[in-house]
């Protein structure tokens, strides 16, 4: 009796765990796939109306006309494309269709384009589109419509979100595109237990999903899987209840085993060398979390930080390797007095102001300064002035940390913007040939640094020789090493560095690190 009990409450706990990891997971991928539709046809729609401009030069001839539909049918996602003035007034369309509409939101900036972006609705509809508008002149506009998330055109959600509770589709401005189920059920700003939830950004494009699910219907799915790892564990309680806990621990995808490892420090920071090609040394290091397993299999940070978030373990994480970075860079004060170390934080750890407090007396304990430490903060969504992110990474900068703005592609970047967030630096993660020349000119000026990250391909590098910005970092140039075999290629490259407290380990230092990109960078 009492093992069927133990056996009972084991794996009811158990199945717990794995359900909301593996459906979260699921529905993440669900919400990035219907995010990443909306980015694709709204970038789809600026490339139409690049074509259209290019290859005309007057506008609303038959020729024009002709031309248009002709750019329409090699798109797959615009539905019209109109020519109008601010008034509604139309001159012409590429489909000779009546296509009249209501405007359901102000226009809103399209990162790194002239174009804006406005939410519409046919009057014969009650699907939502996107209306990318295009200045033609004083008083003409050329605009394409698109749907907001291809994905669910066919009226099919996909995957797990057809298990169906909420699904908000919105500006990050709040307007809403999308809206189904009760919004008084979940509150994605308060979180809890009685979903499984996920939100993503459509890339650049200010248009955010978020999606969430009951647990109850969750486990629903799950509960064939759920019957026969318990039949199992019933027949097996008698003599062999250790072994039936091991074998449905396992199942469990590792989870309940990741607040235990961070414990017996199994989960440890490597340092991915930063080079700069002008003269060949390192010139810091980006950390990164790995959990070297009692099996020899390491784990990277791609599969770390969802067991942690989905765990409520994430600053648990943060604070040990923030511990073992500072500790292991604490005796380079002395050799490397002027390297930063770079640190990532995922999500918005760093609004929690005891979060922050926290950071800073690891960094007392290890005999480190604050301001060798720079936070890494991604460079969209812009926060604004009153925002609770924005006054919390002021909070960092006036604390004495750094702080880094990453994007994808040098377009990105808006240098008022950096220099307001007292930026020290920018990493820029895919995006080499364009811009970035310019941005390193009126960065420097600026005292901001320019730093290109996650270079993995040859092509990729020779786009970078062709600019001025010579500090890198990436599987192609460096691994990610241990921090003595770190040490070591740093006393190679750059000469060994002083010795402290006799410790035989060449001295190192780090800089600005860099958003994961590839699985390897942990949150920190």
């Amino acid at each position: 009796m009492v093992g069927a009990v133990a056996v009972f409450a084991t794996a009811g706990m158990l199945f717990d765990n794995f359900v909301r990891t593996a459906a979260t997971q699921m529905l993440q991928i669900t919400i990035a796939d219907i995010s990443k539709g909306a980015e694709v046809a709204v970038w789809d729609a600026t490339k139409t109306l690049d074509d259209v401009v290019a290859n005309n030069a007057a506008i609303c001839t038959p020729g024009f006309v002709e031309s248009v539909r002709q750019t329409m049918q090699r798109s797959i996602y615009v539905r019209q494309v109109v020519v109008e003035n601010d008034y509604g007034v139309r001159y012409c369309s590429g489909l000779e269709v009546d296509f009249d509409y209501r405007i359901l939101s102000d226009e809103l900036p399209i990162p790194g384009r002239e174009e804006t972006l406005a939410a519409i609705r046919p009057l014969d509809s009650d699907v939502s589109l996107l209306r990318i508008t295009h200045k033609v002149d004083e008083n003409r506009t050329i605009s394409a419509f698109v749907y907001y998330a291809p994905i669910l055109a066919t009226g099919q959600l996909p995957g797990i979100a057809g298990w169906g509770d909420i699904l908000r589709v919105e500006f990050t401005n709040g307007v809403s595109l999308l809206s189904m189920g009760d919004r008084r059920r979940f509150d994605f700003d308060q979180p809890d237990r009685s979903h499984i939830y996920a939100s993503a950004l459509a890339g650049d494009i200010p248009i955010r999903v978020m999606g969430s699910v009951p647990i109850e219907i969750v486990r629903a799915q799950y509960l064939n899987m759920y019957l026969g790892v318990l039949g199992i564990a019933l027949l097996l309680c008698g003599g062999g209840l250790v072994a039936v806990w091991q074998r449905i621990e396992r199942a469990s995808a590792g989870i309940t085993n990741l607040e235990h490892a961070i414990k017996k420090g199994e989960v440890v920071p490597y340092y991915q060398p930063v080079i700069d090609l002008s003269s060949g040394k390192i010139h810091g290091s980006a950390v990164m979390a790995k959990w070297e397993k009692p099996d020899g299999k390491i784990l990277s940070g791609d599969i770390i930080v969802p067991y942690a978030q989905a765990s409520n373990i994430m600053d648990m994480l943060l604070i040990s390797l923030l511990k073992q970075t500072a500790c292991d860079m604490a005796a380079l004060t002395d050799s490397h007095p002027d390297i930063l170390i770079g640190v990532g934080l995922g999500e918005i750890r760093f609004y929690d102001e005891a979060f922050v407090r926290k950071v800073g007396k690891v960094l007392s304990r290890c005999n480190i300064e604050k301001n060798r430490l720079v936070f890494e903060v991604s460079a969209f969504p812009k926060l604004g002035k009153k925002s609770a992110g924005r006054k919390a990474i002021m909070r960092l900068a006036k604390a004495g940390f750094g702080i880094a703005l990453v994007a994808a592609t040098p377009r990105q970047i808006d240098l008022k913007y950096a220099r307001a967030l007292r930026a020290k630096a920018i990493w820029v993660q895919g995006e080499y040939a364009v811009g970035l020349d310019q941005l390193a000119d009126s960065a420097g000026e600026m005292g901001i640094e320019i730093c290109a990250q996650g270079v993995e391909t040859r092509v990729q590098l020779n786009e970078l020789r062709q600019t001025n910005v010579h500090i890198v970092s990436g599987e192609l140039i460096a691994p990610a090493l241990k921090a003595d075999k770190f040490f070591e290629m740093l006393s190679l490259l750059n000469g060994a560095g002083a010795r402290k407290n006799g410790d035989e380990k060449t001295q190192t230092s780090t800089s600005h690190g860099a958003q994961d990109k590839g699985g390897t960078r942990s949150a920190a």
